[in-house]
């Protein structure tokens, strides 16, 4: 916030921010009920946690470099390793600079807005069809009921019937 770019220390899942040190202190004085949790649960945050920052062909390197040629984020290994050749490699926190004034940047925020707009309606018709399921289900296995109580009732019947039918035949060859 405030285009500050300082690395997150602490998640609230509350809020579902990330905080640096600086920021925790507010957050804690003014939201004291508010779960956060450390690096150490870093697990637990909501999305990549660590993933982001290391390397996914060296676990224990931390992504530091981008190279344009491939558009693809490198620790220092991988480019000694596979990206020696290329033109364009370049620190990632020189091409994040100035990130925070770009337009699509200070557009994100409204874009996010929209966009988890969005799905709340999506998901609002995803529950009015999936209770409108439901009440159909119960209405056709109503129907069902009936029609097997009917079909019970009309067997009963034919098998009276019959019956009956069988005794006269019985009674007049007696």
């Amino acid at each position: 916030d405030d285009n500050l770019n300082t690395e997150a220390k602490y998640f609230c899942g509350n809020c579902s921010k990330y905080y640096c040190n600086k920021c925790l202190i507010f957050h804690a004085k003014v939201l004291k009920e508010h779960i956060v949790l450390g690096r150490t649960d870093v697990d637990k945050w909501v999305g990549q946690g660590d993933a982001l920052l290391t390397c996914d062909l060296h676990p224990r390197k931390v992504l530091e470099l981008l190279c344009e040629d491939h558009a693809e984020l490198c620790c220092n290994l991988c480019v000694s390793l596979n990206h020696r050749m290329c033109q364009s490699i370049s620190l990632i926190s020189d091409v994040a600079r100035g990130i925070h004034k770009m337009d699509d940047f200070k557009q994100l925020p409204a874009k996010v807005t929209k966009v988890l707009s969005s799905l709340n309606k999506a998901g609002k018709a995803r529950k009015r069809n999936q209770n409108s399921l439901k009440a159909s289900g119960k209405s056709i296995l109503t129907k069902i009921k009936n029609l097997r109580k009917m079909l019970n009732e009309l067997l009963d019947e034919i098998e009276k019937k019959t019956v009956e039918e069988m005794d006269s035949v019985l009674a007049y060859l007696d």
